[in-house]
């Protein structure tokens, strides 16, 4: 946080700064959302259709929140974990990978 004598000894009011936070999560929330959430992703990740339902819910209304994503990110790394890296380390670029690094 920004202390309020600096953005006076700046002649920037807390409106703004809070106006251009606001402006910036916006943004890479919509970016977050298109690249991994929406529909027509190409590389729209897996995840329950209620958390789906509820992070397309916030962005129709514009309900922008630091921690929009984090049951989403929860899920994830829940998944991986259980099916996908288990999946790799068993692969043979997983072992190429290994060899390549002298393990």
């Amino acid at each position: 946080k920004v202390r309020r004598s600096v953005l006076g000894a700046l002649k920037i009011g807390a409106d703004i700064i809070k106006k251009k936070k606001d402006e910036m999560l916006e943004t890479r929330a919509m970016s977050i959302y298109k690249k991994f959430i929406a529909e027509d992703s190409s590389t729209q990740v897996n995840l329950p259709s209620e958390l789906l339902d509820r992070i397309r819910k916030q962005v129709e209304a514009g309900d922008f929140s630091f921690n929009m994503f984090h049951d989403a990110k929860r899920e994830i790394v829940a998944l991986m974990s259980k099916d996908s890296f288990s999946r790799f380390q068993t692969s043979k670029e997983y072992a190429k990978l290994l060899e390549s690094i002298g393990v």
